[in-house]
């Protein structure tokens, strides 16, 4: 059977390429001196971490999923990409979920997946772009089957409308992690309701905020 639980070794390596890039920006920015008596500008670090192109959407998200794995265990946020430096990105996630409660920030970062991904910058590498366009595409897609079906359970309408409605609807899900999985939005909306049964609604979200970033990482 397939397993919804999200990939431990896809996180690591999401960590190790965050973790690089931080590390090289940071260094170009301390070199990155307009006269030598000048210090160099204030670092941003989520600018750093996430570039403006869809990979960078894919990591934004992919990295809240991860620290909010980590806060639901409660475990702390520093330490976590093995840069010091780093922790502001986990702190940050921290702090919102604090602020709002996990399962709002998880459907705010699905949202915001999705529309990050819609705005985002093309990639200077044209295969990359190519390939990110196929599969982000397809995960955006799916992405908002996965929100209108936490909407319809938590209005708790029947999941028949929810069906209805995607089931002639073509999602090309080849370049993705659920191209093994036929008709994958309905088969989101029926595990879904199929949870919600059994599980109050926050585990409901989380689930749901697994399935959306299976798709792509």
């Amino acid at each position: 059977m397939f397993s919804m639980n999200v990939k431990n070794n896809r996180y690591k390596q999401l960590s190790c390429l965050v973790f690089l890039v931080v590390a090289m920006s940071f260094s170009f920015s301390v070199m990155a001196k307009t006269d030598k008596s000048e210090q160099p500008p204030p670092f941003d670090i989520e600018k750093a971490a996430y570039p403006d192109n869809k990979k960078g959407c894919e990591m934004r998200a992919g990295m809240f999923v991860l620290f909010s794995k980590k806060y639901k265990e409660g475990k702390p946020s520093e330490g976590v990409l093995l840069l010091k430096m780093a922790d502001p990105l986990s702190d940050k996630i921290y702090d919102r979920i604090r602020a709002n409660g996990l399962e709002a920030e998880s459907i705010n970062n699905m949202k915001a997946y999705s529309k990050c991904i819609k705005s985002a910058s093309v990639h200077k590498n044209a295969k990359k772009e190519r390939d990110l366009t196929l599969k982000h595409t397809a995960c955006v897609q799916l992405n908002d089957v996965i929100l209108d079906t936490l909407d319809g359970i938590k209005r708790r309408r029947k999941p028949e409308s929810l069906i209805a409605k995607y089931q002639n609807v073509n999602i090309d899900t080849t370049w993705t992690n659920y191209a093994i999985i036929p008709n994958t939005a309905l088969y989101l909306i029926a595990k879904l309701y199929k949870t919600s049964q059994n599980e109050d609604y926050e585990t409901v979200v989380q689930t749901a905020a697994n399935m959306s970033s299976h798709c792509y990482l």
